[in-house]
């Protein structure tokens, strides 16, 4: 399954430069304490418009197109239950 998330170098800045973690913070209505399990996961409510604005006019980003990549998410269920099963039905 693809989805879009926030490139590296985006969650990165947002990491390293506190008002744009303030910024993301107030969007999101969370507390600072809760973002970095956020960009830790690439949650989705990071590509919301209101945080992409507030990357575009923090960073100077033309375009939210550019903050953005798509990934391919693996499933975990099948990766970990799958051998789980195997050795089972071996014994």
């Amino acid at each position: 399954m693809e989805r879009e998330v926030l490139k590296q170098e985006y969650l990165d800045k947002i990491k390293s430069e506190p008002m744009l973690y303030g910024k993301v913070c107030a969007e999101l209505k969370i507390s600072p304490a809760s973002l970095p399990r956020l960009i830790y996961d690439r949650d989705n409510r990071l590509t919301q418009v209101g945080v992409l604005n507030i990357l575009c006019d923090h960073l100077k980003v033309a375009s939210k197109d550019d903050l953005l990549e798509t990934i391919l998410e693996s499933d975990d269920n099948n990766n970990t239950v799958e051998p789980i099963m195997q050795e089972v039905t071996e014994r």
